[in-house]
């Protein structure tokens, strides 16, 4: 296959992501098989990250959230 014009590498480009989300959506594979093992541990570290962050949030939140209910009931 030749890939002479713009046009032609586009429509392979494209019908590449087709195939691709066609296996994504029947199980075939999953990101996680995709990720190389240094982009595994980067992501499960960005989710730790997020998690923490998550639940200074809630931490953070649940004080306030009472504070009000003493104010509402007093």
């Amino acid at each position: 296959m030749e890939f002479t014009t713009v046009d032609k590498i586009t429509q392979f480009i494209v019908a590449c992501c087709v195939l691709h989300n066609i296996c994504l959506e029947a199980g075939d594979c999953t990101v996680d098989d995709l990720l190389t093992v240094v982009e595994r541990q980067e992501r499960t570290h960005d989710l730790d990250v997020h998690n923490r962050g998550n639940q200074a949030e809630l931490q953070a939140y649940q004080p306030s959230q009472t504070a009000r209910e003493i104010g509402l009931r007093g």
